[in-house]
């Protein structure tokens, strides 16, 4: 077993085979070129494209990662237009006559200088945003497509960096986590990490070719990558990686306004029927409004008690637990305001036997 330690971005863990990501490595020609003005117009074209393809991640960004994460790539398209950049280009361009490609990667190596040399860290991480969109225009000007580099079965991707579009761009279904030799906690391919909830480690100096396709996992509680880990503690891993999800999955509910219900009525012939209900329930300003999405499950209506009797140690997580009746001719619910109500395997009584 190998060990790698880095800087963690997330606390999670991720198990699958480890993937080496290489960008294709294209020359960009130093030569002096005979026609500048047909150079500037290859870099119009190609920067117009390059906004479009930021528009474009920003919607992905949006549905997979939120608006917060999702603005950086209306930031990168209003930087893609900034006059600054723009005129360094142009002047290289015309000035040296240089082709596009070079007069990009070299205002864009100038510029990201710039950013890394500040004292801020959260400012010398914008560097990577500007090497971001440089490259954006270099591959539609050079046709390169990274695409397929992720592959089609779900792995860790090893990395010397990625950047925010890059990791946007990947199918989240496939990606387990990620592992760079470079990188910042401060960049914003480590904000999409921690809002996509993809466990990944930076700053990995450990890393090494020959763990392409062989079994890894990262620990991001302990801030490192075993390759190749002992059974035993791949074991012990899945276990903790199991626990994870099911707090992700009920963090989930809680805050996405989904209700997953189950009623399971016993039938009986007295007033003391039991009742077995497993309800996950969200943050509510009307809890009734909530529960009539299950009153079709059952017959009759559903009405809100006070009651605050949790059985014994079966409930867990919680501020306040509602006891629920079931009625069958009443047609009003009761309504309370609660805050995150969670009752898993919740034993109560009904008023009147179900028919």
């Amino acid at each position: 077993m190998q060990v790698g330690t880095g800087k963690s971005v997330l606390n999670g863990i991720a198990i699958g085979k480890l993937k080496i990501y290489k960008k294709k490595d294209t020359a960009i020609s130093a030569a002096e070129v005979a026609d500048t003005a047909a150079e500037v117009a290859r870099f119009e074209e190609a920067q117009q494209k390059a906004i479009e393809q930021q528009t474009a991640l920003y919607e992905k960004a949006l549905a997979e990662a939120g608006e917060d994460i999702a603005e950086v790539f209306n930031i990168h398209a209003m930087m893609l237009e900034d006059d600054d950049f723009v005129d360094a280009i142009k002047e290289i361009i015309n000035g040296q006559k240089k082709c596009a490609e070079y007069a990009v990667k070299t205002a864009g190596n100038n510029q990201a200088a710039v950013f890394a040399a500040m004292d801020d860290p959260y400012l010398q991480a914008r560097s990577a945003d500007v090497i971001d969109i440089a490259q954006a225009i270099l591959d539609i000007l050079q046709g390169v497509d990274n695409a397929s580099l992720q592959g089609t079965e779900p792995s860790i991707l090893v990395a010397e960096d990625l950047a925010p579009s890059e990791t946007v761009r990947m199918d989240k279904s496939l990606l387990l986590g990620f592992i760079t030799r470079e990188g910042s906690s401060n960049s914003h391919t480590a904000i999409l990490a921690r809002s996509m909830n993809i466990p990944a480690l930076i700053q990995c100096k450990d890393i090494q070719d020959d763990w392409d396709g062989k079994m890894a996992v990262i620990d991001g509680y302990n801030a490192c990558v075993y390759v190749e880990p002992t059974p035993d503690l791949l074991k012990s891993l899945k276990k903790r990686q199991q626990e994870d999800q099911q707090c992700q999955d009920q963090k989930h509910l809680l805050t996405s306004g989904q209700i997953i219900g189950c009623i399971l009525i016993s039938h009986g012939k007295v007033n003391t029927d039991i009742v077995h209900v497993l309800i996950i329930i969200n943050i509510l300003t009307v809890l009734s409004q909530a529960l009539c999405r299950l009153s079709g499950d059952a017959e009759g209506d559903l009405t809100i008690f006070r009651h605050f009797q949790p059985e014994h140690g079966i409930m867990t997580g919680i501020d306040h637990i509602a006891h629920i009746g079931i009625h069958h001719s009443r047609k009003t619910a009761i309504t309370d305001h609660y805050r995150r109500c969670l009752a898993k395997g919740c034993r109560i009584r009904s008023d009147h036997r179900i028919p």
